[in-house]
C-alpha cells in the first residue's frame, strides 16, 4: 500500500505531455492468469515495457489488489516503479486515478 502511494504522488507530480510511443504487443500470460515474463512471444525489452505488459494483463489497472503480485513477480523496486511510474505519465501512456488506481490507456488498453 506504501508503494502505491508513493507511486501515486510521484506520478502527480510528473508533468504528462509527451507523444504517443509506439505500442508493444506481447501475450505474457499463464494458465493461472498471471503475467508471466517467459511466456511472452517476444520479450519486452526493459523493465518498463516490462510493466507495461504486466498491467495489460492485469486488465490494463494496477491497484491495490494486484500490485504487490505483479511487483513481486517482475522484480520492479519501490524506486524503479517510482521511475517508470514518471515515465509512463510523461509519455501520456497512463492515468492516474485516486485513491491508488494506475491505468494504461495505450496499446491494448486504448479505449
Amino acid at each position: 500500500m506504501k508503494t502505491l502511494a508513493c507511486f501515486c504522488l510521484v506520478l502527480t507530480l510528473a508533468a504528462c505531455a509527451a507523444p504517443e510511443p509506439e505500442d508493444v504487443i506481447l501475450e505474457p500470460i499463464n494458465e493461472q492468469n498471471i503475467y508471466d515474463p517467459s511466456a511472452a512471444s517476444t520479450p519486452p525489452a526493459n523493465d518498463k515495457e516490462r510493466l507495461v505488459a504486466a498491467i495489460e494483463a492485469e486488465g490494463c489497472v494496477l491497484n491495490a489488489e494486484n500490485s504487490q503480485r505483479v511487483l513481486t513477480a517482475l522484480g520492479i523496486a519501490d524506486e524503479q516503479l517510482a521511475q517508470i511510474g514518471a515515465e509512463l505519465m510523461q509519455e501520456g501512456r497512463v492515468q492516474v486515478t485516486p485513491p491508488a488506481e494506475f491505468r494504461l490507456t495505450t496499446g491494448v488498453c486504448a479505449s
